[in-house]
This record gives structure tokens, C-alpha cells and sequence, in this order.
């Protein structure tokens, strides 16, 4: 996932050739809503450049993640139809991925608590993806995604599953989930092969992960654990390392 500013065409020409096969920009919204939600003037169009480059100079696939907000929600269809004209005027066959879920009062948005949709902002959002999801105009370029941030939480410790993908901070920090305040190690203190031998691939086992995600079973407990740990991605997250601490001790959350 990328905001886009740094999403040149020799940066994305570089990517593609260590064999990524897609990428994800975040897109929140027209102009003064998505300048507004980043806080970043000139940001809009970085990322428009961005994905002008995706479709018409790579092969890479393009998903596009909408974040929801009480100002943004009448953009969605614009932007689609933006989106959807771009895509239209590249060669390219395939459809963007078009992700959007409900915004979580996590990190800097805990402070900025008047940006959270309303309810009937989000019964009016929701019903515009379905109309555009049948919308012959429309249902051809994309692949629209409610997402559940909630799910994984559930699902991966219950099933035991497979740690299958890593998230990797700019600082080298390796997270087991973005929604959970706990930092499982450092690239740049061990090797991602590394953590792999050490038993990443079944970090969902691990009584503190499994402990953490149990507490969670909505949008609003996942603010709960912000304030029992710290706000997520805010110099505060938990630092357990895989290989050198103890993912198993969970006498850790009782000094919380």
C-alpha cells in the first residue's frame, strides 16, 4: 500500500521488476477531501500521476483503498468514474480493486473523532457501491470490496492460520496485524527468513497475539486496546520480538 508520493515511474518500473505483480494506492476522496484526510497539498496529484504511470507504463495490477470519512462519502462515485475513465483510456484488460471499509478510531484518526461517518453516510455509501456493483457503466472495471477489518482478528487464531503475508513498516518493524499495537520484530535486526525459521508462519498460535485478538470483536474494542497498549502506529505499540522475547508470556499484557 502506498500514499503515492515517492510512486515514480522509475520507483514503479523498479518494483515490477523484483517481480511484484500489484499495487495498492490510497485514494480518499476528490481533491480537497483526500488533501484534507492527508494533510499533504499536492498529494492528489502525486497519486494521480501514480496511477496513470500503474496503467499505462506496468503491468502491475492496481487496487485503489477508500477510507470513509464524514466529508468524503459523496465522493465515491466521482472517483469512480474518474477511475473508471482512466482505466478506460490505458490498454489495459483487467479491473481495479476497489477497497473500502468503516473507518477505525485508530491512531492520529483517535484525535480527530468528528471525521467518522455517520450512520446514514454509511447506509448511503454502502447502497452507491451496490448500485455501481450493477451498474453497466461501472461493473465492468471493478472489483468492489466491502472489507471487515474484524475478520482476520476472529478467524486467524480460532483456525490457526497461516501466517501468509507480513506487513512491513518503513522503519523495518514487522506487525502481525495492523490493528493490533504489537510489533513481532525488526527486519533489520533479523532476516525475514529469520523470523520464518523462528515460527512466524504460525505467530497466530502465540498466546499474546491469540490474547490481544480475543479482546477484539468490534470496530469500537479495537479502540479499547489502544488504550490499554498505546495508539497504533504512534511510537507506543508493544514490542515483543519472535526471536528474542517471548511471544508466550502473557504476564506481558497483565502489566498493562
Amino acid at each position: 500500500m502506498s500514499n503515492g508520493l515517492l510512486a515514480s515511474s522509475i520507483t514503479l518500473h523498479e518494483l515490477e521488476h523484483t517481480d511484484l505483480n500489484g499495487i495498492q494506492f490510497s485514494l480518499d476522496g476528490l481533491r480537497d477531501s483526500h488533501e484534507h484526510m492527508r494533510g499533504f497539498p499536492g498529494l492528489y496529484d502525486r497519486v494521480l500521476d501514480a496511477i496513470d504511470i500503474t496503467l499505462n507504463e506496468t503491468s502491475l495490477h492496481l487496487s485503489i483503498a477508500f477510507c470513509p470519512t464524514s466529508f468524503n462519502v459523496d465522493d465515491f462515485k466521482p472517483v469512480c468514474t474518474m477511475l473508471r475513465d482512466k482505466l478506460k483510456s490505458s490498454s489495459r484488460t483487467d479491473r481495479i480493486d476497489l477497497r473500502v471499509q468503516p473507518l477505525m478510531l485508530l491512531g492520529r484518526a483517535r484525535k480527530n473523532r468528528t471525521i467518522r461517518p455517520s450512520n446514514n453516510q454509511y447506509r448511503r455509501l454502502v447502497n452507491t457501491i451496490n448500485d455501481l456493483r450493477y451498474d453497466p457503466g461501472y461493473r465492468g472495471y471493478f472489483m468492489f470490496e466491502w472489507g471487515d477489518p474484524i475478520d482476520h482478528l476472529v478467524r486467524f487464531p480460532q483456525l490457526q492460520m497461516q501466517f501468509d503475508q507480513v506487513a512491513i513498516h518503513a522503519n523495518g518493524d514487522i506487525v502481525v496485524s495492523p490493528y493490533i499495537p504489537l510489533i513481532i520484530g525488526n527486519v533489520r535486526k533479523h532476516s525475514l527468513q529469520e523470523y520464518y525459521d523462528a515460527g512466524m508462519a504460525t505467530v497466530w498460535d502465540k498466546p499474546v497475539i491469540t490474547a490481544l485478538a480475543n479482546r477484539m470483536h468490534s470496530i469500537d474494542e479495537m479502540e479499547e486496546i489502544s488504550s490499554l497498549i498505546a495508539d497504533i502506529n504512534m511510537d507506543g505499540d508493544l514490542y515483543i520480538d519472535l526471536i528474542d522475547d517471548d511471544l508466550g508470556d502473557l504476564s506481558v499484557l497483565s502489566q498493562l
